[in-house]
């Protein structure tokens, strides 16, 4: 799976801003990325910008380093603020955020 996310990511010298990236659409048997300006809430040129990006690069890096999140983080201090941070989640039973 490694592979085939590296394979597939988009490598343009000349549209630096994509470089990098994966278009939302991928043509296996074309081996190219593919997209329409038909598929309803898609561009052609999309790409994916949200969750998915985020975590294949952060996993593809730890593969790098040859550790897991878990061997990463085990220093954490993170955990001394789960207290405060399930209180503030809880404020107004999920509605908009009115501060304290």
């Amino acid at each position: 799976m490694a592979d085939y996310l590296v394979r597939i990511q988009v490598r343009s010298p000349t549209l630096p801003y994509l470089d990098g990236a994966w278009f939302r659409a991928f043509d296996y048997e074309k081996w190219e990325c593919w997209a329409s300006s038909a598929d309803m809430g898609w561009g052609a040129w999309s790409v994916e910008a949200g969750w998915a990006p985020a975590w294949a690069a952060a996993t593809l890096g730890l593969r790098a380093k040859k550790t897991s999140l878990w061997d990463w983080t085990s220093g954490s201090k993170i955990s001394g603020q789960l207290a405060t941070v399930r209180q503030d989640m809880a404020a107004n039973t999920g509605g908009p955020w009115a501060g304290r």
